[in-house]
């Protein structure tokens, strides 16, 4: 009963004269059909109806004929014909839709609208556009939408949405491991994550390269901690290996699905071979083989790159010196030095990313 009177009343306000002329005679319409408080018919109690300027020219509309002035916003508008009134119809799709997603989100607003002549976006975030499909790419945030649609004879409608746009922070990927520089005799480390994470949970991702001279063997573990071996033989150069950590952050929309925002993080791990093997005996023949006297594992392993190596003979007189030995041939080689066959003594110090050596020994020089 309640419902059947609001629509009695309603369609009373709305098949009120309309041929009204001036602005006395508009205020008087609206104060006869939006008066304050409710009205009883028969037993029932009606809410009290505040018809708006739009009520009265969709009413004037549908009569279809003489002519009337719209009262907008408190003031009287122009004259409009009732017959052929043409009224904006604001309509527009957007490219992403629930329009929601990770930052940086870029939305094109599509205009499907009818009957405008002119268009206004305003967005909460400061943007605004005359054209009639703007693109605008949103950082993280909530954002309010508005469109204003206007045609020529002075009509104006709009869409109005708040907190339309969702747009999600991406998390930070940031990672440590230890130790720094792990040894191929012990090639284990532990990857540590220090992301910084947003959404509801996170996730995270470690590409660990496996083969030093193939940039595409990767193998993927799990975790804000993750453990890795390497599987290198003994007498493994010095190399570095790529690690990788997608850290990705779980985000629910308003709508309810779920959005992945993800960031990424790249080092390198350099693996070094501190075992040195130090050779007893130097044949310098010419045959390729033993000609010098070269510690195997110092220029390949990379462990020591501050060193020093000198050679004594038997009375002590020193024959050779180097420092910072980086390439086989900066070894001693008795040809070179012109050194006789007999024995001879060595003395090899050394800085190294895992400590000081300090190694000594006899070399056997026969010819």
């Amino acid at each position: 009963m309640r419902s059947r009177c609001c629509i009695v009343l309603l369609v009373a306000v709305l098949l009120m004269p309309l041929t009204l002329v001036g602005q006395g005679a508009v205020a008087g319409a609206k104060q006869a059909a939006a008066h304050k408080g409710a009205a009883d018919v028969g037993n029932a109690r009606c809410d009290t109806i505040h018809p708006s300027a739009d009520d009265s020219v969709r009413a004037a509309s549908a009569l279809g004929k003489g002519g009337a002035r719209a009262a907008v916003g408190g003031s009287v508008a122009a004259d409009v014909s009732v017959e052929g009134v043409v009224r904006p119809l604001p309509n527009f799709d957007a490219s992403v839709y629930p329009m929601e997603g990770c930052e940086p989100l870029t939305i094109d607003f599509i205009n499907h609208s009818q009957n405008v002549d002119a268009h206004r976006w305003v967005f909460s975030d400061g943007f605004t556009s005359t054209e009639p499909s703007p693109s605008h790419t949103f950082a993280a945030g909530t954002y309010d939408l508005r469109y204003y649609a206007y045609n020529d004879n002075g009509s104006v409608d709009s869409i109005v949405m708040p907190s339309a746009i969702s747009v999600f922070k991406n998390p930070t990927a940031r990672f440590e491991w230890t130790p720094s520089i792990p040894v191929v005799s012990d090639p284990t480390i532990l990857l540590q994550s220090q992301s910084l994470a947003t959404g509801d949970t996170m996730q995270y991702l470690w590409d660990v390269q496996t083969d030093a001279a193939d940039t595409l063997s990767f193998q993927t573990v799990e975790g804000d901690t993750a453990s890795f071996t390497w599987p290198l033989a003994e007498d493994a150069d010095a190399a570095r290996y790529k690690v990788r950590l997608v850290a990705v952050s779980h985000h629910h929309g308003p709508s309810g699905q779920l959005h992945l925002c993800n960031d990424t993080t790249n080092h390198y791990v350099y693996i070094i071979n501190d075992l040195l093997r130090y050779p007893t005996l130097v044949t310098p023949n010419g045959d390729g083989i033993n000609d010098v006297f070269a510690i195997v594992g110092l220029v390949r392993g990379g462990a020591y790159p501050v060193n020093m190596l000198d050679i004594y003979t038997h009375w002590g007189v020193r024959v050779f010196h180097a420092e910072n030995i980086e390439d086989e041939n900066d070894f001693w080689s008795p040809e070179a030095t012109h050194s006789p066959a007999g024995t001879y003594f060595f003395r090899f110090r050394a800085l190294g990313f895992t400590g000081m050596i300090d190694h000594s020994g006899v070399i056997e020089v026969i010819r």
